[in-house]
């Protein structure tokens, strides 16, 4: 997502960078750490949960608008709460 992104075009242009959020335990959360860390991005902050990621897919039917669902009640990035930031103060 957003966040994600941000981190790793903040991080190729040389600033300093650390990501604060939550990323799951499952293989998406997995591979997502190990994108940031092979990007260089300080992972000091992560919280990992054994909740699952957040999905999104996409549907393009020719002749018809793009459809998106996402599927993200209960995941590890919306796990983070106030105790976390206040936590890492």
């Amino acid at each position: 997502g957003s966040p994600f992104n941000v981190c790793i075009a903040a991080q190729r242009l040389g600033l300093p960078v650390k990501f604060f959020g939550g990323l799951s335990n499952d293989m998406f959360g997995q591979e997502l750490y190990k994108y940031l860390e092979k990007e260089g991005v300080d992972l000091s902050l992560v919280h990992k949960f054994d909740k699952p990621s957040t999905l999104a897919f996409v549907s393009k039917t020719p002749g018809q608008d793009v459809q998106y669902a996402f599927f993200k009640e209960n995941t590890a990035d919306r796990a983070i709460n106030s105790d976390h930031a206040t936590a890492t103060l």
